[in-house]
């Protein structure tokens, strides 16, 4: 069965720009429950506490004995809420459409970075991909066709880096 939201390599990929540093130090719950939810997962602070103990190991805890968040806890977090498809919005509306997280990510950097080639970088469109810069169109599958998700710069967008090229 595909992963519907974002594996940690791929968080890493497409959400943070950098290979996953070494010596991560633990997060706190809230942080934690950020970044799941960046990867297509249904957390909260309250969700992740209560996971503590049950499914991810709380032992560890931090200066004001919260559970401290490992980049392996979190990890054992997005199985269970993959398994139990805890997705949100956005994961759930590509699921839908028999897409994952991994596969928008992609299309939108790919977007990105063709923007990027044929304009040239720019305030704009900044160092990391910005959906509320692109359009997104996605092709729903159709006989042995799978999806396509695509992203594509707006007009608007396109327009003001003319403005600003010129």
């Amino acid at each position: 069965m595909k992963r519907i939201g974002l594996s940690r390599k791929d968080y890493w990929r497409f959400l943070v720009g950098s290979p996953e540093p070494a010596n991560k130090p633990a997060i706190s719950t809230e942080a934690a429950a950020g970044q799941l939810r960046s990867r297509g997962y249904d957390a909260t602070a309250n969700k992740l506490k209560a996971l503590v103990g049950d499914v991810v190991d709380g032992s560890e805890h931090d200066a004001t004995r919260q559970p401290a968040w490992t980049q392996d806890k979190i990890e054992e977090a997005a199985e269970y809420f993959e398994a139990k498809q805890k997705f949100n919005w956005e994961a759930a509306f590509l699921n839908f459409y028999g897409l994952t997280m991994a596969a928008s990510c992609q299309a939108l950097r790919d977007a990105h970075q063709a923007a990027i080639d044929e304009d040239g970088p720019s305030k704009l469109l900044g160092g990391q991909p910005n959906q509320d810069l692109f359009r997104l169109t996605i092709e729903p599958a159709f006989g042995k066709r799978p999806a396509r998700i695509t992203y594509a710069l707006l007009d608007e967008v396109r327009h003001e880096l003319k403005k600003a090229s010129a």
